[in-house]
């Protein structure tokens, strides 16, 4: 009888990336921020920042999909 491999599951490492990434939204949401490109700045207000966390997957270091929305963006002169 063959056993697939499991990899343990870490809690501590899953509520860390969890703090994290509770403490990164924190800090982005409702802030205006720039990002420096090649040729301009493009500037936004980020209006939300999400992810459904999923213990096991945070416990091996990764995430699910990040979903981010931002209000009020200009690049060069568009807005």
């Amino acid at each position: 009888m063959t056993r697939a491999f499991r990899p343990i599951v870490n809690s501590g490492a899953a509520a860390a990336y969890r703090t994290l990434f509770v403490t990164v939204r924190r800090f982005v949401l409702g802030r205006r921020l720039t990002v420096r490109l090649e040729d301009a700045d493009l500037t936004m207000t980020v209006a939300a920042f999400d992810s459904r966390l999923d213990v096991r997957g945070l416990s091996l270091g990764q995430l699910t999909d990040v979903t981010a929305t931002a209000e009020n963006i200009h690049w060069r002169t568009s807005r």
